[in-house]
């Protein structure tokens, strides 16, 4: 109800000339109860944040196994953020004409129904929270109800408010020796410098109330009650450090479990859910089927998943009887269907139920597989210009040259040409530039080998060559693009079947979870098969990048950790169209 209430103008909190008009706003406040308007940090926020919270989070759980190094962090971003910080704004607002009022017309204050009070009252039980979190609590419980006491007695509401109502007096000085004293026996050693500047700036504030000066300007009422809201800043970044570090303490024990977790997530929240038939929960599952509607593994070889076919949207789908072992299903069929979600080819609107907790994962690597085709794209025009480039006369010059392409370099400086301001169009709006940096940076390699590049005409002519190309086939319809695209998506899938190494039953390898638990930086993979990866690749250098690699671990800890969730369920969903056995079973 407080939240509903209008916002107070800024102009109004320039000046203490508008007595009257913050009687009109603070009257707004009479009829809620107060002790219910909390400060927009408070305990019951923070909770969201508490160990037993997190440990019910299963969007939370996912993330951590793919993330060593997630972190709660203050929640200031997008809408959710902009909302806060208008809630913020209103709250304190309000505080301030409720201390102005209290100084200056202290007969429209009630000490009993105060703003002040309840926020005396959340900063006190926030310390106490953090107080049963910290470390002495587990070696010394007397000791901790002892402090608790000494809280209570150091900053009580009650007193503080009466003090000020009846005294025009409140002991900042002593708060802050206070503060400073518990907070830092409590926080992370990098909290230090906040606390601090808190207590400098409390201090700073009490020599203000001792010379009455507060009572005469607006801007001093302002600047000791933004010291407060700095205190609660201070303690919601307390409160985070605790939530990570105990995030990093059970991270081991939420991999190891984290297969069975979202399983029996599934099993009761997802798959009892009557908005969820099969059909949503597994069409978006493509097959390369002919036109006899039969299984054709020579499509597989040749033609992207994106011209698969979705055995629920033919016309003829009630003939479709597909049969394979679950090794086929998983190496040929699943792990192409996610790698599909990635591509831009063919844009996927709206990700699978069963991937529900990747969406923003997968969009992200989404970009990035545009961003390695992209790179591989201007990598193979770098080469062709150097093939074509008839003033280069000695054929060792351009092995030279061809050499001397710097994958890393080249990507930090491509980067800095394609702004993210164009969104998913930052490559395509920026072709002129990526062209001109393309020819420039050939001519410079050539002037490092003594090769002249010709005269301006020639220079020109090319730019409008490199150009039109880059235009043509850095989109998504292109030929070049849609065949590079599908080449990066095979040798991902490849990495993923050597890695994951699945059995009869489609179990996969659980190395990759014994890994992620072992290892902060990520997933070690087998070295053996990592080795067999790059020796295909070894075949062409155009795609030895590292972009390439990063995505294929990337991919392989998602795709292990969601078939191995939902594995045995596929079977099932897909049953009345394809027939999934365990290799040796009878069809």
């Amino acid at each position: 109800m407080f939240y509903n209430l209008e916002a107070i103008p800024d102009s109004l909190l320039t000046s203490l000339d508008n007595i009257s008009e913050f009687k009109f706003y603070y009257s707004k406040i009479k009829s809620i109860n107060l002790k219910s308007v909390l400060p927009p940090i408070n305990l019951k926020v923070l909770k969201e944040i508490e160990l037993k919270e997190n440990l019910k989070n299963v969007q939370l759980r996912h993330d951590i196994v793919f993330d060593p190094f997630l972190q709660f962090k203050p929640n200031v971003d997008g809408e959710r953020g902009l909302k806060k910080r208008k809630l913020e704004k209103k709250y304190w607002s309000y505080l301030l004409i409720e201390l102005i009022l209290l100084f200056k017309s202290p007969e429209n204050f009630q000490p009993s129904h105060s703003l002040l009070h309840t926020m005396f009252s959340t900063l006190r039980d926030i310390m106490a929270s953090l107080l049963k979190e910290s470390e002495l609590s587990n070696n010394n419980v007397e000791a901790v109800n002892i402090e608790l006491v000494n809280l209570c007695e150091n900053i009580s509401p009650d007193t503080i408010v009466t003090d000020l109502y009846e005294r025009k007096t409140f002991d900042i000085g002593h708060f802050a020796d206070y503060l400073k004293f518990f907070l830092q026996r409590l926080c992370a050693p990098m909290r230090d410098p906040l606390i601090d500047k808190l207590h400098e700036n409390l201090i700073n504030s009490a020599r203000v109330f001792e010379s009455n000066e507060a009572a005469q300007d607006i801007k001093l009422f302002t600047g000791i009650l933004n010291q407060f809201q700095f205190s609660f800043k201070i303690l919601e970044l307390m409160k985070l450090d605790v939530a990570n570090h105990q995030i990093r303490l059970i991270r081991p024990a939420l991999i190891t479990n984290c297969v069975n977790f979202e399983r029996q997530f599934f099993l009761q929240v997802v798959f009892p859910d009557p908005r969820f038939d099969k059909k949503s929960l597994v069409g978006w599952i493509y097959f390369p089927i002919d036109s006899n509607l039969q299984l054709d593994t020579s499509i597989m070889e040749k033609k992207s998943p994106i011209y698969w076919t979705n055995i629920f949207k033919t016309q003829n789908y009630e003939k479709i009887r597909l049969n394979m072992d679950v090794k086929f299903f998983f190496n040929n069929i699943y792990t192409y269907n996610v790698l599909r979600l990635l591509s831009c080819c063919m844009l996927t609107k709206h990700m699978p139920a069963l991937l529900r907790y990747d969406v923003s994962r997968l969009c992200l690597l989404r970009s990035d597989l545009r961003e390695c085709i992209c790179l591989l794209i201007i990598k193979f025009l770098y080469k062709q210009l150097i093939y074509d480039d008839k003033t280069i006369l000695v054929e060792s010059d351009k092995l030279e040259l061809l050499k001397m392409y710097d994958t890393n370099m080249l990507k930090s400086e491509i980067v800095g040409i394609i702004t993210d301001d164009s969104g998913a169009y930052r490559w395509t709006k920026n072709v002129t530039e990526l062209a001109l940096y393309l020819l420039n940076k050939i001519v410079k390699l050539k002037e490092s080998l003594n090769i002249d590049s010709g005269n301006s005409s020639l220079l020109k002519d090319k730019l409008s060559f490199t150009q039109n190309w880059l235009q043509k086939q850095i989109q998504p319809h292109s030929e070049v693009y849609q065949l590079l695209e599908f080449k990066v998506i095979k040798s991902i899938a490849q990495y993923v079947k050597e890695n994951s190494q699945i059995d009869n039953s489609g179990a996969i390898n659980m190395t990759i979870f014994e890994s992620l638990v072992n290892n902060q930086n990520g997933a070690t993979v087998n070295t053996a098969s990592t080795n067999s990866s790059n020796s295909n690749n070894s075949q062409d250098s155009l795609f030895d990048i590292a972009e390439v690699n990063t995505l294929k671990t990337n991919l392989y800890q998602l795709i292990s950790l969601n078939w191995s969730v939902i594995n045995e369920k596929y079977a099932e969903l897909l049953f009345d169209k394809v027939f999934i056995t365990q290799v040796g079973e009878d069809n």
